[in-house]
């Protein structure tokens, strides 16, 4: 009778097992082949994947100057100045030497574009007064402020081509690389 008794207890015990594993498998929804199925389906994605959207962001551009089309352009992001120069077409009288044609393209950027007239009239006054203009001078007469190499004088073409003009002569030092020491030793040499 003991041994009937521990067989049925031993019994019930598995079935409530059996029952309590089974409400378990019911609840989760899984099944033996869904983890197998799950594993297919992401070693098929990997093998064939989604391709990725094609889109571009855009960006806008004044291009003012000696140019043949002033205006605002609508190009890509990455673009350069080139690229807006292309669009806008260059006078013959352009000195688009002036310019770093190179240069990566912002949103928002205004381009102007210097004529050689002005640029001569610009270096001659500049030769009068001694002073140099931020806004007109080029790589040369901008290295012949103390402290300003090649490098700096570049700085300061880009920053003008991606700004726009200089509005006072404080703001040169947001150039790259033209902090207060610089901007001491030539504040008295410059203007705008």
């Amino acid at each position: 009778m003991q041994n009937r008794t521990r067989m049925l207890t031993i019994l019930g015990a598995a079935v409530v097992l059996f029952v309590f594993f089974a409400a378990q498998h019911v609840q989760t929804g899984t099944h033996p082949d869904a983890f197998a199925y799950i594993e297919e389906e992401q070693l098929t994605q990997q093998e064939n994947p989604m391709p990725e959207p094609a889109y571009t962001i855009e960006i806008m551009v004044h291009v003012a100057g000696a140019v043949q089309k002033p205006g605002v352009y609508t190009l890509e992001q990455g673009q350069r100045v080139e690229d807006a120069l292309q669009l806008a077409g260059i006078t013959e009288d352009a000195d688009i030497d002036a310019l770093n044609r190179a240069a990566v393209l912002t949103d928002g950027q205004k381009i102007v574009v210097p004529s050689k007239t002005e640029v001569q009239s610009q270096q001659t006054q500049a030769a009068d007064d001694g002073m140099v203009n931020l806004n007109q001078a080029d790589l040369t007469q901008l290295m012949t402020l103390p402290g300003i190499g090649e490098v700096k004088a570049q700085a300061i073409l880009d920053y003008r081509a991606q700004q726009g003009s200089f509005t006072a002569i404080e703001e040169i030092r947001q150039v790259n690389g033209i902090g207060e020491a610089i901007y001491s030793q030539i504040k008295n040499k410059i203007k705008i």
